[in-house]
């Protein structure tokens, strides 16, 4: 009886814990996540909006970056052009062009991308912008939530466990007065 009462108290307890985290954790996430995103793509569009081709050779620790002029006939340039091939520039264009979006992100070779279209007479020009690195940063961070998540759980099971099995003592020492007494 005692027992059932201080599974009762652990489960309830745990389980007000455990949302209480996975809300806080899951909050600190997208929070991170929309912050990470939105410099992304406000990096993007400021290579949208220059109208001038990105750097032929990038500085140390600028993220590639890059733009491909499509027209009617195909690729007519890849600017700068040490990125990829015009086959796997094609098959990036294969890519952004079956998700039929003016912007939006994708994986390629192992790397991860933001796009964004725009229209020009007689074709179109896509800007590329490798993210790879702040992908990395949101999965590790996904990892690590889940481990101290998990660290923090078993911790909390163990106090949890501590304090139900001490709030018991009294309600069982007065449950034996009583039986004594009758």
């Amino acid at each position: 009886m005692f027992n059932k009462l201080r599974n009762k108290f652990l489960i309830l307890n745990l389980c007000c814990i455990t949302l209480v985290m996975l809300v806080s954790f899951l909050a600190a996430y997208t929070i991170t996540y929309n912050n990470v995103y939105e410099e992304e793509n406000l990096i993007l569009k400021s290579y949208h909006k220059t109208d001038k081709a990105p750097m032929q050779v990038p500085p140390p620790r600028v993220r590639p970056t890059f733009f491909i002029d499509v027209q009617n006939s195909g690729i007519s340039r890849i600017i700068p052009q040490y990125f990829y091939s015009e086959s796997e520039c094609q098959s990036l264009l294969e890519i952004v062009n079956k998700s039929g979006a003016e912007k939006g992100k994708f994986s390629f070779s192992g790397s991860y991308w933001l796009f964004v279209k725009e229209r020009m007479v007689g074709g179109e020009r896509i800007y590329f912008f490798d993210f790879t690195s702040a992908q990395k940063i949101l999965t590790s961070l996904i990892y690590t939530f889940f481990a101290i998540s998990i660290f923090v759980f078993l911790v909390f099971v163990f106090i949890s466990l501590y304090f139900a099995n001490r709030a018991i003592v009294p309600i069982k020492e007065a449950f034996f007065k009583q039986q004594d007494f009758i």
